[in-house]
């Protein structure tokens, strides 16, 4: 009998997924638990099993196309058989989604003086009574950055109180003084996210990206991003236009941590059944460290408070065999000793590297480890995976001539295993000092690791 196979839910939030690839062809026998296809989402790209067995008798949702969840992703039965046509008309219909052309962007003209005190002048002048506000809204505005002529006031007379403006900026209206929206204000408009002026993507004037847009010649390949690349690169814009970067290095030597591993690696392999990397032992110390130095375990607002996470959910960025990269979390990390925390480690690098890495993998970070050295970097500058406030590159692992001072004072030049840590902080969150005391701990507990697994 004909089974209808549908797309599954993807990850709390996520509606619709893109086609990427199919793995079985039509009239290929499938199995139960076999990869179908591969979805592209705007948090994660896996592989869709299948929930049934038998031969695939229609592939209905075709690479490029981006369909709902629940609709129809193919059809299995007996092989030979024919499908019923009315099991394809009850299908959920495909939304293909086709590339947004690129066309230039409405002029949006600037409010003008970006003092909140300048523009209410400027609008009491021209008779808006609702611009009467208080000096306490006043200096609010300024803090934060709001038009108040896009505030819908219920004070007398259409007035701003001071709990208009402090809903609005919560809705993410801070920051709405950078430019009008198009076609001017109506009472009681919404402001979208970030403003008017798309200044979650692209924080300048909407003419300045018309003006650098890129131009393609005969021969060269244009094509749109997946829904995560899209995601990705929304993100990353947004993390470098919210977040002031800062970013100090140090170099670590691992002679200690290199010698103990060599002697444990094969034994801590075979009983445990997890991998000891270089990563886990270095990402087990960043837990222990974050600690000891809970502001960078945390996270900032929008309208300027600090979390600070009870737990420490570390994010490990992971390099997929296509060449994609994800951030699988280990939660609690901080509660695991360095077994615990190799195994989860094991766990989510298998799970990424075969595709099948879920949403809900890849969320709750409070914490990102990145480990450029893999391929052979010595150190790299990351931008913060937003909403977290710091992230730690790792660097490759070089033998190089360095002094050592004895106890006795005397230098002698030695070779050792050196690496190169950097940390990327945003600067709203934490400052200098913290940094370095930070590092200074991450520091010591790897140049003097004891191999303690608990």
């Amino acid at each position: 009998m004909a089974t209808a196979i549908r797309l599954p839910g993807l990850g709390e939030s996520i509606s619709e997924g893109e086609i990427v690839s199919w793995h079985k062809q039509v009239g290929d026998r499938v199995e139960r638990d076999d990869p179908l296809c591969t979805v592209s989402t705007d948090k994660v790209e896996a592989e869709v099993p299948s929930l049934e067995a038998g031969t695939l008798l229609a592939v209905v949702a075709q690479p490029g196309q981006t369909i709902e969840v629940g609709a129809l992703l193919c059809v299995l039965g007996a092989e030979g058989e024919v499908v019923p046509a009315e099991l394809l008309a009850v299908a959920a219909p495909v939304v293909v989604r086709k590339p947004t052309p690129v066309v230039a962007a409405p002029r949006v003209d600037p409010v003008g003086p970006r003092d909140a005190a300048s523009r209410t002048q400027g609008y009491r002048a021209s008779g808006d009574r609702k611009l009467f506000v208080s000096p306490v809204v006043r200096r609010l505005a300024r803090e934060h950055d709001v038009d108040l002529s896009a505030v819908a006031g219920t004070g007398l007379g259409g007035r701003v109180t001071r709990r208009d403006l402090e809903a609005f900026v919560a809705q993410g209206g801070g920051g709405s003084g950078f430019a009008a929206p198009p076609g001017g204000y109506a009472p009681g408009l919404r402001m979208p996210f970030g403003g008017f002026a798309n200044r979650l993507v692209a924080p300048f004037h909407p003419d300045t990206a018309e003006r650098y847009q890129p131009h393609a010649d005969d021969g060269d390949v244009v094509e749109p991003l997946s829904g995560l690349g899209r995601a990705m690169a929304e993100h990353m814009a947004y993390t470098w236009w919210r977040a002031p970067h800062v970013s100090t290095l140090v170099e670590v030597d691992l002679d200690r941590l290199t010698t103990w591993r060599g002697a444990h690696k094969v034994a801590f392999e075979r009983e445990h059944g997890a991998k000891l990397s270089y990563t886990a032992c270095i990402c087990w110390a960043v837990a222990r460290a974050l600690q000891q130095h809970p502001s960078f375990n945390s996270s900032i607002t929008h309208d300027h408070q600090r979390i600070t996470h009870g737990r420490i959910n570390l994010g490990v960025a992971v390099a997929k065999p296509d060449g994609g990269l994800v951030v699988p979390v280990v939660r609690q990390a901080g509660t695991l000793g360095l077994v615990g925390f190799a195994q989860a480690l094991q766990g989510m690098v298998d799970t990424a590297k075969a595709g099948r890495i879920s949403a809900a993998d890849l969320t709750g970070g409070t914490f990102t480890v990145t480990n450029v050295g893999s391929n052979g970097n010595l150190a790299s500058m990351p931008l913060i995976n937003q909403p977290q406030v710091a992230i730690l590159a790792t660097g490759a692992i070089n033998k190089r001539v360095v002094v050592v001072t004895d106890e006795a004072g005397n230098d002698t030049m030695v070779i050792r295993p050196m690496m190169f840590l950097t940390l990327s902080y945003d600067h709203r969150a934490n400052d200098g000092a913290r940094s370095g005391r930070f590092l200074r701990t991450l520091r010591k507990s790897l140049e003097h690791w004891s191999g303690d697994l608990d």
